[in-house]
């Protein structure tokens, strides 16, 4: 997403730019808004600014002086300027800066739309010839090669540029995936990525009968494409890879690695890939340090082929009327369950476990992110639990949490929020403005009392409703994504699976397929 800075002198208009925008749904994100131009440059000079809109006439440093400015500080920074007719003189000298366009006061929301998108449009195009370059070149080859997305005709006229000796005995993929990959900022994430890909480097490096060329993929997916005498160095790939997991832990990187099957034609190597790819889900219940292997999997499997079996419904129950005695009554009878279980185990004994925190996520409170990555942050935790105590300390822990959310949710959020929230769960077409008429209360006051209260803002609160209900739709009916994309409020096909994508990191059609196996 591009980062976008709002500076006027005017409370009323910054608020007003804050709301009648979709930023999300652009593609952007509002990093700030400040009153004057000395503490817009402060800000620039501090953080990554893709776009500034800004008042041309303000106390202090005005418009233009900010410009100006910019050429040296941020030259990157592409300008949108906001104007009254009487400052038109002004307007002709921002031009001559290199503005991209002016907007007249009071600000048409359509414009202001038109204007942002065409700006979006010619950022990813500079983007795009930036990364024309041979590093680039070399990433993207390999990403189409792992991926299947490259003809044999054209990869055989690139495989020199990695460097790839076709008539090698094997061919492998491996995915390292970092977990907590999109907690960084973005300038993190380009220190991160260039940290991964070393450490990558460095450790398959050590492995003299493999050679690898390395590419992103998605998600905070690195993948490594591995040829040579592989069936002779398999241990030594996977302690490379458990090397290169212990080097990014210590850097706070949570990642996993997995290994797909060796394929002995080269344009197989997708077919790798599509295993790794399924391998790495299993990381999150290896313990750490484990290469997800189709060996490590297989154990797993065999050990989930006697589930034990652990009614999640008693304590879904308790929690669901802040019961906490209940919690600890349940939390009690599953220590003696699992304590005669007899299991062999560790992962007889966690998975059940697992899947309990999982059905307590799946509580509707008010649903923030924040809950998804707990989830993540608990399911680590609960891998590297020694003992049944430890264990059911992190399940009751998260029980209570949940508790406490639920009470906090019931008493401080206010009768607007909860209006609001009751008419999304059933299916009404409403936007903030449409809420605000209703209840005669000011759109900006509305949109900030919805996102202090639920920790989320309206549209992404929206967004996640009417993706529950596809989703449900989805496993349920066989209606087309088209038809459920309407009956789950969004006019926009695009815009609908763009939005389903983000939510669930699939697309509906390779959801509906995955879920009906």
């Amino acid at each position: 997403m591009y980062n976008v800075l709002l500076a006027d002198d005017e409370a009323a208009i910054l608020e007003g730019l804050k709301t009648i925008i979709c930023w999300n749904e652009l593609g952007l994100n509002l990093v700030a808004a400040v009153t004057d131009g000395e503490s817009a440059l402060q800000y620039i000079r501090e953080n990554p600014v893709d776009i500034l809109v800004t008042d041309i006439r303000m106390k202090e440093m005005d418009g233009l002086a900010l410009i100006s400015a910019l050429h040296e500080v941020s030259p990157e920074t592409r300008c949108i300027i906001l104007t009254g007719y009487s400052d038109f003189s002004y307007t002709k000298k921002a031009i001559q800066l290199g503005i991209e366009n002016y907007i007249l006061k009071p600000v048409d929301e359509n414009e202001l739309i038109l204007t942002l998108t065409n700006l979006i449009a010619k950022l990813e195009e500079d983007a795009s010839k930036a990364r024309n370059s041979i590093y680039e070149f070399r990433d993207a080859i390999c990403y189409r090669w792992i991926t299947g997305k490259i003809d044999i005709n054209a990869f055989q006229h690139r495989a020199g540029v990695l460097d790839i000796d076709l008539t090698e005995k094997f061919f492998q993929v491996s995915v390292l995936r970092v977990r907590n990959y999109e907690l960084l900022t973005q300038r993190d994430t380009i220190a991160c990525e260039k940290n991964v890909l070393r450490v990558i480097c460095t450790e398959l490096g050590c492995v003299k009968q493999a050679r690898f060329a390395v590419c992103r993929g998605e998600r905070g997916d690195f993948l490594a494409a591995l040829w040579g005498s592989l069936d002779l160095c398999r241990e030594e790939i996977k302690q490379a890879l458990i090397r290169a997991g212990q080097a990014l832990s210590r850097m706070r990187l949570n990642a996993i690695s997995s290994l797909g099957k060796l394929q002995e034609d080269f344009m197989q190597l997708s077919v790798s890939y599509s295993d790794a790819m399924f391998l790495a889900e299993f990381g999150l219940i290896l313990p750490p340090g484990t290469v997800a292997d189709e060996y490590a999997v297989s154990c797993l499997m065999n050990e989930k082929s006697k589930p034990m079996e652990v009614d999640s419904q008693e304590l879904l129950k308790a929690i669901s009327q802040k019961d906490e005695a209940g919690v600890k009554t349940f939390v009690e009878s599953l220590k003696r369950i699992l304590t005669q279980s007899g299991a062999q185990t560790p992962n007889a004994i966690k998975i059940p476990v697992m899947e309990l925190m999982y059905s307590i996520s799946k509580l509707k409170v008010g649903g923030t992110a924040q809950e998804e990555y707990d989830l993540v942050r608990v399911f680590d935790e609960i891998t590297q639990a020694q003992t049944i105590d430890s264990l059911l300390e992190i399940l009751a822990t998260s029980a209570m949490k949940k508790i406490d959310r639920i009470c906090k949710a019931e008493t401080e959020m206010s009768l607007h929020v909860v209006r609001a929230i009751n008419a999304m769960e059933q299916g009404e077409n409403v936007t903030l403005k449409s809420l605000a008429e209703q209840y005669k209360i000011n759109p900006v006051y509305l949109g900030q009392l919805f996102k202090n209260e639920t920790g989320m803002l309206f549209t992404d609160y929206m967004n996640n409703v009417r993706v529950k209900k596809s989703i449900e739709l989805l496993r349920t009916t066989d209606k087309t994504v088209a038809e459920i994309a309407e009956l789950s409020g969004y006019a926009s096909y695009g815009y609908f699976c763009s939005v389903f994508k983000k939510v669930t990191g699939a697309y509906p059609k390779d959801y509906r397929i995955k879920e009906r196996g």
